[in-house]
């Protein structure tokens, strides 16, 4: 193997990132092993550093990639798991299989997949099917049935949908995905009303109607096979069914019943980020939806939000607008939420954006607004400060132009590998942001917000917060509602030394308001970043912040925005 040749288990984890929105941690931690290795060595960063692709390499990812666009979103009812899926290559033999495969079929990577299935005419099929994969077109799926190998007498044949995806002319893979039912989200209510099922015990049934078997059960819960065995025989007495196959088929009726119903309402978090308004502004080729939090007539501050962080503010911020007579105005950047995307792509993006934002400043009618940036928005808001005529500009946890590989290091692990990966590989770029995606739509967003900040004590116990955590989490949906697109032209952006739009911006005083834990942008970068303009540039330090200081603090960092505003006014 080459030194640019993935390994092995780095290859393993883009189909299981791709099939399995859960396992996309594994992936990251194998593709941040796979750049260490290569950037060990890189002091610098210059436009003329390396970009890392090989042949092979980019053939997974692209493959990976387009199994993504086969796969629906991934399920948010109570029976979520995605069930046995396998990636099978043109001679049979199981590239990649899911641990609820190995547990159905005793199947082990790099076996053959013909022995497993229930007939000689269905792997007829099947063998027929692959023959066929050379040529052009690709075959229509077929559905089959592979036989278990289980301990429970009789094992019954599992359906599987069998699906071939087209890697040129020479590769070609076949999906082989459980067609398990989905779990209807009211089919829980129906079970504790009717049969007083527990929470626990209604998720075994969602599990059970989805054919996985005890064992499979009992490793996805963390519990023994005992355990399980006894929770199910007790399912089976609180709904009157003398076996498991007559339970099956019970919760079969319920599924079709509770498709019917509409899903049981859930409590809304007891949060208040929601605007004041939302407007749409009529713009040249676009229409800019724009929200509006504090007092009618307050002070006007444009807020440009960054790529994860939404425009939401919570109850704090929203009593400190009132408090200071702030209004803060926060159009939604191209493809956040339901603002257009921008056809032109990542080059370019920041200075188009600011055109509009001029021309909502006029709409508007905003005298000197403040420019406050958050997080990536910090590049917009000084990429607009000249076209919206801005008096100051307020950055909050905000980035700076990347100089240096030193500024890439200081990042927690996930940041820096999506830095890394937009610098150095801007081709798996959309896969690496897809996959991420599908795990923040599904039921693993929570999981993604922990792993950015498991790392950073101080932002980790912010997200303990409930108001805090569903606030990000409503961002987090904000930025991916349109797909990778957003993310992929802030992540060209942001690992760039923009400087050229801190030189181009308009002359008016800058304040910089900065977690000391900060585990994305340290201190350092930023008290550097100030010093290259120390009569224009201030550095305002938190110390006892980390990247969620406006949320953290936001009396803190409105106050530094209306004391901007009245100097402006003096």
């Amino acid at each position: 193997m080459s030194k640019t040749d993935p390994p092995h288990k780095l290859i393993e984890t883009i189909y299981r990132a791709a099939l399995e929105p859960k396992d996309y941690d594994a992936f990251m931690i194998e593709w941040n092993d796979w750049f260490q290795q290569r950037l060990s060595a890189l002091e610098n960063l210059r436009e003329s550093d390396p970009a890392y692709n090989a042949k092979d390499f980019d053939a997974h990812f692209d493959l990976a990639s387009r199994l993504l666009e086969r796969i629906n979103e991934p399920p948010s009812s109570q029976g979520g798991m995605q069930g046995p899926q396998m990636l099978v290559d043109s001679t049979g033999a199981i590239l990649w299989l899911n641990s609820e495969a190995a547990q159905l079929l005793g199947a082990t990577r790099g076996s053959d997949i013909a022995s497993h299935f229930q007939s000689d005419r269905q792997k007829s099929e099947f063998m027929s099917l692959l023959r066929g994969l050379p040529g052009d077109g690709v075959p229509p799926p077929l559905v089959l049935h592979l036989t278990p190998a289980s301990r429970d007498t009789p094992a019954q044949p599992h359906p599987f949908r069998i699906e071939p995806v087209r890697d040129g002319p020479e590769a070609n893979l076949v999906l082989i995905a459980s067609i398990a039912p989905a779990w209807p989200a009211a089919a829980d209510s129906v079970l504790a009303n009717s049969h007083d099922l527990s929470p626990g015990e209604c998720e075994i049934c969602a599990q059970l109607a989805q054919g996985k078997s005890a064992a499979t059960i009992a490793e996805l819960r963390g519990r023994s096979l005992a355990t399980v065995r006894t929770q199910i025989k007790k399912i089976m007495a609180k709904t009157a069914r003398s076996s498991q196959p007559e339970l099956v088929a019970y919760l079969h009726s319920v599924m079709r019943l509770a498709e019917t119903m509409p899903a049981p309402a859930t409590e809304a978090p007891a949060i208040a980020h929601t605007a004041s308004r939302t407007d749409h502004l009529a713009l040249p080729s676009r229409s800019l939806p724009v929200e509006l939090h504090g007092p009618e007539n307050g002070t006007p501050v444009l807020f440009m939000h960054g790529m994860l962080d939404g425009t939401g503010v919570t109850r704090r911020a929203t009593k400190a607008l009132h408090d200071l007579n702030l209004r803060l105005i926060c159009p939604h950047r191209p493809a956040f939420g339901a603002s257009d995307p921008d056809p032109e792509g990542p080059v370019g993006a920041p200075q188009r954006f600011a055109q509009f934002l001029g021309e909502l400043a006029r709409r508007m009618n905003l005298d000197r607004p403040i420019m406050l940036g958050h997080m990536a928005g910090a590049l917009y808001a000084f990429a607009a400060a000249r076209a919206c005529g801005a008096a100051g500009i307020v950055n909050v946890a905000g980035g700076v132009p990347i100089r240096s590989s030193a500024q890439f290091a200081a990042m927690t692990r996930r940041q820096r590998l999506v830095a890394y990966t937009a610098r150095h590989t801007p081709s798996v770029l959309p896969f690496v942001l897809r996959a991420g995606i599908r795990q923040i739509k599904g039921s693993a967003s929570r999981r993604f917000m922990h792993s950015l900040y498991e790392h950073a004590p101080v932002d980790n116990a912010m997200i303990q917060d409930d108001e805090i955590s569903e606030l990000i989490l409503a961002g987090y949906r904000f930025s991916v509602a349109q797909g990778h697109l957003a993310f992929q032209t802030d992540s060209y952006q942001v690992v760039r030394d923009w400087s050229d739009l801190v030189a181009q911006s308009a002359p008016c005083p800058v304040r910089l308001v900065h977690g000391a834990h900060d585990p994305v942008v340290s201190l350092d970068s930023v008290r550097d970043f100030a010093a290259t303009e120390p009569d224009r540039i201030e550095l305002v330090a938190r110390p006892d912040a980390g990247q969620l200081v406006f949320y953290q603090e936001p009396e803190t960092v409105l106050r530094v925005v209306r004391d901007l505003a009245d100097q402006r006014q003096s």
